[in-house]
């Protein structure tokens, strides 16, 4: 793996031969990483390694369902207001004058 310490001070690496060579499938992986400055104190975390995972969608796959709820609540609401509109409408015809 080569590695550098990009502008952002964030450490990037090239893996794509350890990759490679590992023969890992696309995807994402959780990784244990450990780095430390010389001879100083071990830092040691658990991180998500991406290799060209798949797209992540920006929407749910209840998407679909909840658009349907949503025009079911709109049609129901709708005949409600209908109806009552209907209603208020007879009432004012047989009210006397």
């Amino acid at each position: 793996m080569t590695e550098r310490l990009a502008e952002t001070g964030i450490y990037e690496w090239e893996s794509s031969e350890t990759i490679h060579n590992m023969e890992l499938e696309d995807g994402v992986y959780l990784v244990h990483v450990k780095a430390s400055v010389g001879n100083g104190p071990v830092a040691s975390d658990m991180v998500l390694f991406h290799i060209d995972p798949p797209l992540e969608s920006s929407t749910s796959p209840l998407t679909p369902l909840i658009d349907y709820v949503i025009a079911i609540v709109i049609l129901i609401a709708g005949t409600m207001i209908g109806i009552a509109l209907l209603r208020r409408h007879k009432r004012l015809q047989v009210a006397p004058q």
